[in-house]
């Protein structure tokens, strides 16, 4: 799997093609990441090795139970004791393999979501503060030539837009999020207040674009992108979404 990566790499330089990447901040199946590297220290475990608080989202409008990921969390006072190794040997690898690096779920870097072992939803869990500032600008700096990519999707409260904005890192627009004909979105192409963002269609938690358009978006807001978008029949909706992104100032 390296060899071929390596191969990929080489052929896309040759190309002049940047590599985007996407490295997660939550880990699954703990036993093997622990295992692997002997280092359960840096995660939040009994004497035994099993969490003692897992993962997950609060509740909210889509789930009244919140989501339950069950994986470990990090124990980022021990993280940061250590310099933020594990962190700069695992986003290492992306880096050397890819030009851009998408940070999943950057809000956790300000609070995220702690849920106590053994709970069967997330409803029982509660906010911790996150790593902050200290830990973003550890990673960004050890790679500065890597540019890095802050998804910040979700419920962003002011302490999140205030770490990506101290940051520097640009955040993410979703064009599949945008067109609520009843709702003036954040990601409508004339409200990105500067071109500090990426904009994207969809992400890797979306339908394709075309499966979008055909099965998942309600028509009233097709209806609405064809008219913001000032999509023709000849265009076509795929083609005027990627136009709309390209026309944007991300």
């Amino acid at each position: 799997m390296t060899k071929q990566a390596d191969i990929l790499t080489e052929f896309l330089d040759s190309q002049t093609i940047d590599s985007l990447s996407t490295f997660l901040t939550k880990e699954k199946g703990y036993e093997f990441t622990f295992g692997a590297e002997h280092e359960f220290y840096l995660f939040l475990l009994d004497e035994n090795g099993i969490p003692t608080v897992v993962a997950g989202v609060p509740p909210d409008d889509f789930s009244a139970e919140g989501q339950l990921w069950g994986n470990a969390l990090y124990d980022w006072k021990a993280m940061k004791r250590n310099g933020y190794n594990w962190w700069i040997r695992r986003v290492g690898r992306a880096a050397g393999l890819f030009d851009m690096v998408r940070i999943d779920h950057f809000r956790g870097f300000a609070q995220y979501w702690s849920i106590p072992y053994g709970e069967t939803t997330a409803k029982n869990g509660h906010w911790e503060e996150g790593p902050g500032i200290d830990f973003v600008k550890t990673i960004t700096n050890w790679y500065h030539d890597t540019q890095f990519i802050a998804e910040d999707l979700g419920v962003i409260t002011q302490d999140v837009g205030t770490l990506l904005k101290e940051s520097g890192l640009p955040g993410m627009k979703v064009l599949e999020f945008a067109f609520d004909p009843d709702y003036d979105s954040d990601f409508l192409p004339h409200n990105y207040t500067d071109d500090n963002c990426i904009c994207y269609i969809g992400t890797h938690d979306n339908c394709t674009a075309r499966e979008w358009i055909e099965n998942d978006a309600p028509k009233r807001c097709l209806d609405f992108a064809r008219k913001y978008l000032n999509i023709t029949e000849e265009e076509g909706m795929v083609w005027g979404l990627i136009r709309g992104g390209m026309s944007s100032v991300a």
